[in-house]
């Protein structure tokens, strides 16, 4: 089941200015089953906040949100390095 996504346009055109990324290909991740997981946040003080990690462009990318009810609000979206070692294509 598609989850129920949202984002803020300026920041999803800002993403696509800076990082070649864009929310809706989150949206796209779970359309075709390239989501690898769904965890808490790893970073501290972001105990609130959960993560999303998709293939997209050949990479994993994080990215963060917070829950709202059964809304999913995308924070950020990023290329990742540490997750791309671990979850990436050259390891299954």
């Amino acid at each position: 089941m598609k989850p129920n996504l949202r984002w803020d346009k300026a920041k999803n055109d800002q993403l696509l200015r800076d990082r070649g990324l864009y929310f809706e290909l989150v949206v796209e991740a779970f359309e075709i089953g390239a989501v690898i997981m769904d965890m808490q946040s790893p970073q501290k003080g972001r105990e609130h906040q959960r993560m999303l990690l998709i293939r997209a462009h050949g990479y994993v990318c994080a990215v963060p949100y917070v829950q709202d009810g059964n809304t999913k609000f995308l924070k950020t979206m990023y290329f990742s390095r540490k997750f791309d070692a671990l979850y990436g294509e050259k390891h299954g």
